[in-house]
């Protein structure tokens, strides 16, 4: 018989990935027509195409002086079909806008062959003469364009098995606050504030603060204990039980990784739900 699998509580469970454009290597330049021009998007090795639930292109056009609530067209072409595989129809109604575009089926030929599928794509959106979507990747994005860079949007197909567990101490109270002079063991609100932490935390972009909470409280006899095992093999005539965490709960981050993506997933772990008397 299989062990069952474990469950892992360590790691980060990715649920969305975001790839901003890059300008090509050199050797992949060579074979486009306009690679200034083109929106590359490396994929990381630890994806593949069953991980990919979900692929969308996001372009942001911006809308000229002289623009007129004319009819637009956004063509998306790729480099490795050397045809448009997406055409969008809209208006600016409300100033320069980002258009969405699903680009899964796309994605997923780049991560079966990374090195000769991936050549990019081109977004356009004709105007009298002039593309929308003003995009080069030759030049380096400041700050202020850095916002409209053109992005893919990953959502990563990864099994999220919860399970709810049951209170032990079903007769302790859930929350309380320093004001409710609750005696008993208590879940308490703590806020951690990644801002007051130093720069080891700039790589998180939200949230910057969260509920951390803790546990505290008396823990008489009468109450069962969160692991009853654990007691037992306990001398319980000389060790004194003690408020402790019995839930914990995972916190969802978007962050920043060193190899230029940001992520979105959950961190198991990071607050907790419940607090019993182990």
């Amino acid at each position: 018989m299989d062990a069952p699998a474990r469950t892992d509580n360590y790691h980060i469970k990715i649920q969305r990935m975001i790839r901003f454009s890059q300008q090509m290597p050199s050797e992949k330049a060579a074979q486009v027509a306009d690679s200034d021009s083109t929106m590359y998007f490396p994929m990381p090795f630890s994806v593949d195409r069953n991980s990919i639930k979900k692929a969308t292109l996001l372009v942001y056009v911006e809308e000229p002086e002289w623009y007129n609530n004319e009819l637009l067209t956004l063509r998306i072409l790729s480099n490795r079909l050397n045809k448009y595989i997406a055409n969008r129809h809209f208006r600016l109604k409300q100033g320069s806008q980002w258009q969405h575009v699903d680009i899964t089926e796309e994605s997923q030929s780049w991560v079966d062959h990374e090195w000769t599928n991936n050549l990019g794509l081109v977004a356009e959106v004709m105007l009298n003469g002039v593309n929308l979507v003003n995009y080069n990747s030759s030049i380096k994005p400041t700050n202020e364009t850095f916002s409209r860079l053109p992005l893919v949007k990953l959502e990563i197909n990864a099994a999220h098995h919860q399970r709810q567990k049951r209170s032990l101490s079903s007769d302790l109270p859930l929350a309380c606050s320093p004001e409710d002079q609750e005696k008993r063991c208590c879940k308490y609100r703590f806020v951690i504030d990644f801002d007051t932490m130093g720069s080891d935390y700039d790589f998180i972009v939200v949230p910057r603060r969260y509920y951390a909470n803790y546990c505290k409280g008396t823990c008489p006899k009468y109450h069962i204990p969160a692991n009853p095992h654990y007691q037992l093999t306990l001398n319980v005539k000389t060790t004194q039980r003690c408020c402790a965490p019995s839930e914990y709960s995972s916190l969802n981050i978007i962050f920043y990784h060193d190899n230029g993506s940001m992520y979105e997933g959950d961190l198991p772990g990071m607050s907790i739900s419940a607090c019993s008397c182990g």
